[in-house]
């Protein structure tokens, strides 16, 4: 037999925030529990995990991890392979934008026709740059031309917190409500040549 252990310290709250995180991720029943899988560490700080049903390869759980530790200027995220499975503690208005974010993007890959009038959209309260929206960008593209469509609305919307999700070939972009009108200009000359 082998013995799986694992040793914490810290205080009674880092503790207890470990030993959710260990059960959380240890019972295979919890995968099929749709109910948040929640923890509130103090007044403003929670902890998450989020199960994934569409992304399942390392590269889409690691893509998923970098566009919330970069766009939601979230710190303390990391994913869980095994089990498909992000791992996240922040303050609670950057757990839900993590929800959402795992919502808008954690879609079947094959058969993804997304014509909408207006993005999705989510809104920060604590940040000049307090816009966050999903840019699905037309067919079927390579990684390399979705970097190239990242990199001309970064130059000339002046963001640089966005990330290509290229399972999806969703644009996830965070900034001013300028910055992103521009980013949608942008975007709409170039689905125009």
């Amino acid at each position: 037999n082998k013995l799986n252990a694992l040793v914490v310290r810290g205080t009674d709250q880092q503790v207890s925030l470990a030993a959710w995180v260990v059960d959380q991720l240890d019972d295979p029943a919890n995968v099929a529990d749709t109910s948040p899988h929640e923890y509130k560490v103090a007044d403003d700080d929670v902890a998450r995990v989020f199960y994934l049903t569409h992304a399942q390869t390392g590269q889409q759980l690691q893509d998923l991890v970098t566009i919330i530790r970069s766009v939601g200027d979230v710190t303390w995220v990391t994913s869980c392979n095994e089990r498909h499975a992000i791992v996240m503690r922040n303050k609670a208005e950057r757990v839900a934008l993590a929800a959402w974010l795992v919502s808008e993007l954690d879609k079947p890959v094959s058969g993804q026709t997304q014509d909408r009038t207006a993005p999705p959209e989510f809104r920060l309260s604590d940040d000049a740059e307090n816009l966050v929206r999903v840019y699905h960008l037309a067919g079927p593209q390579s990684a390399e031309d979705y970097q190239k469509v990242a990199t001309q609305v970064r130059r000339k919307a002046g963001t640089a917190r966005m990330f290509v999700y290229t399972a999806l070939g969703a644009l996830v972009v965070r900034g001013s409500a300028g910055q992103l009108a521009t980013a949608e200009k942008v975007l709409e000359e170039m689905k125009a040549q």
